[in-house]
């Protein structure tokens, strides 16, 4: 099977099973077992894929079409342009608390605060305002030690 045909054969999996965006959670998955980029599947659509990456990718279509959230799948996501580990121990962070986020940041600025984030879960709040207000300093605290190990 080729690059090309199998994001064909994903997205009518993904499609045929109302999962929104077949097409890009196909490349998704294939870019993951890849280890390429979205772009690069199509400069190279001709490629052939071995059995184990065939095998790994119906596998993972299977799961997604189960309804499985994509991150979940792959185990990261992107939050405010970094990418964060994730599973089921945490909850996926949503585009609208990159808004909370982007709002805290032109809060806090370059003041010198010292800041807690509860129910951190995948820190991905508190990481990413340490990350753009270095002159504050950032807690996350969670009950649940499954996902401070995250």
């Amino acid at each position: 099977m080729k690059i090309f045909d199998a994001i064909n054969w994903g997205f009518s999996v993904l499609f045929d099973n109302n999962i929104p965006n077949p097409k890009v959670d196909t490349e998704y998955i294939l870019s993951y077992i890849l280890d390429i980029d979205r772009f690069n599947l199509y400069l190279n659509k001709d490629k052939l894929l071995t059995e184990n990456e065939i095998k790994k990718f119906e596998d993972l279509i299977n799961i997604r079409k189960t309804r499985k959230p994509l991150q979940y799948i792959l185990k990261y996501t992107n939050f405010y342009g970094l990418d964060f580990y994730v599973d089921e121990n945490v909850l996926i962070p949503r585009p609208e608390t990159e808004y909370l986020c982007e709002h805290a940041i032109n809060i806090i600025g370059n003041k010198s605060l010292k800041i807690l984030d509860l129910c951190t879960g995948s820190g991905a709040i508190a990481i990413t305002i340490s990350k753009q207000c270095p002159n504050s300093i950032v807690y996350g605290s969670d009950i649940s030690e499954k996902a401070l190990n995250i």
